[in-house]
């Protein structure tokens, strides 16, 4: 099956839309809600065949939120907070228990800066649908206020999954030169996207943010 022209054709694309944007130089905008993997709890809890253990399980979730993140090993961020500079929202997997005396520490100074945290026990009951919510409630980036798209995406690139087929207002992080990947249109100095997509459809958006 993957001999035909035409799934060929679309590799070819592919890689050559990913080549451009892997040399595309890097931006200062940053996904506002962060999602933490806590790999000494996680171990753990598969040891021990918890409830809530396997962090796949969570990817659908996550995806249909609606709301763009970034993912890091919670080891990382606990030697440089860095990453989370600007972070209205934390979803901590893995956390064992409250976590060792350095976690507890961590979670009391996101907590005390307003950032929402959510811990593996709300994350085993949350939907996509609620984490929609909470992002938006947190004040974090969602691009649309309304539920029913997959966006993943960072400061040069932008790709919508259409769960819900409707039409969409997507308000972008900041004033930028757009352009459909697909369909090589180009848009200038836009702050927002109307998208009237159908469920399955799949967009790839570049962007040149203006400064």
């Amino acid at each position: 099956w993957y001999e035909s022209p035409r799934i060929a054709a679309d590799i070819a694309d592919v890689r050559r839309i990913y080549g451009k944007l892997i040399s595309a130089p890097g931006t200062s905008w940053s996904p506002s809600m962060a999602v933490l993997i806590d790999e000494q709890g996680s171990l753990a809890s598969i040891a021990q065949k918890e409830a809530g253990r396997d962090f796949n399980a969570y990817h659908a979730m996550l995806a249909s939120s609606g709301v763009p993140y970034g993912q890091f090993l919670a080891d990382d961020v606990l030697a440089d907070a860095s990453a989370l500079d600007g972070v209205r929202v934390v979803v901590w997997f893995g956390l064992r228990n409250g976590g060792d005396s350095v976690r507890k520490a961590f979670l009391a100074r996101l907590k005390s800066r307003g950032v929402r945290v959510i811990l593996p026990e709300e994350l085993r009951h949350l939907t996509g649908r609620r984490l929609h919510g909470i992002a938006l409630e947190a004040g974090a980036y969602v691009p649309c206020g309304k539920y029913g798209l997959q966006v993943d995406m960072n400061g040069n690139f932008i790709s919508v999954h259409c769960l819900r087929t409707g039409h969409y207002d997507f308000v972008l992080p900041f004033k930028a030169d757009v352009t459909n990947l697909k369909t090589g249109k180009r848009m200038p100095a836009m702050r927002s996207l109307t998208l009237d997509v159908t469920g399955g459809e799949t967009r790839w958006y570049a962007l040149n943010e203006i400064k």
